[in-house]
């Protein structure tokens, strides 16, 4: 992956935030909401000031995303063990302690044993359906959203990589055997 999970100061994300404000890419919500949040002791909130770039960030996460998650969960839940490269992925996605905790209740439960053909695997596990699924949704996103991907390349490439993982790109992109990816 292109980035890591990092920590970073409070004065380096309220600097990015103001860039991105600055950009115009956010601005603060209006200031009822504002006042609530406030109430709560909660400081100031954006949101995405582009609506086609925060339709993109839907799609993204919504369709693309939650076929990759599921597909992996089964996967590391059934069959094997993630690699180093998935925990990365999934660390970076979700921080170093729902990470931790997701992978120690993996070894403690253990993954299960399973006897069954290839096609009583595909049909339980629907890894298959995923693995045809989420390449036909990556290719529908970048062609809807061409001109979004074009007009903030960087945010969007990253995003693209977080929610769509190289490792998984790869696998879809050799079509191999699906009884090889477990």
């Amino acid at each position: 992956m292109v980035f890591d999970h990092v920590q970073f100061t409070e004065p380096e994300i309220q600097k990015a935030f103001n860039l991105l404000e600055k950009e115009g890419l956010i601005g603060k919500i209006s200031k009822i909401k504002a006042n609530a949040l406030e109430l709560l002791g909660e400081g100031a909130r954006y949101d995405i000031t582009d609506e086609d770039l925060k339709q993109f960030i839907k799609d993204c996460w919504r369709e693309l995303f939650s076929g990759v998650h599921f597909r992996m969960m089964f996967t590391w839940k059934l069959f094997r063990s993630p690699s180093r490269e998935e925990r990365k992925w999934y660390k970076t996605l979700w921080g170093p302690k729902r990470a931790s905790n997701f992978f120690s209740d993996y070894k403690r439960n253990g993954k299960q044993e399973l006897n069954i053909s290839k096609k009583e695997f595909d049909d339980k596990t629907c890894i298959a359906r995923f693995d045809k699924f989420i390449p036909k949704e990556f290719k529908r996103i970048c062609n809807e959203y061409h001109d979004i991907i074009g007009k903030y390349p960087y945010p969007s490439m990253m995003l693209l990589e977080l929610v769509y993982p190289p490792f998984l790109r790869e696998v879809h992109n050799n079509t191999v055997d699906y009884t090889q990816l477990v």
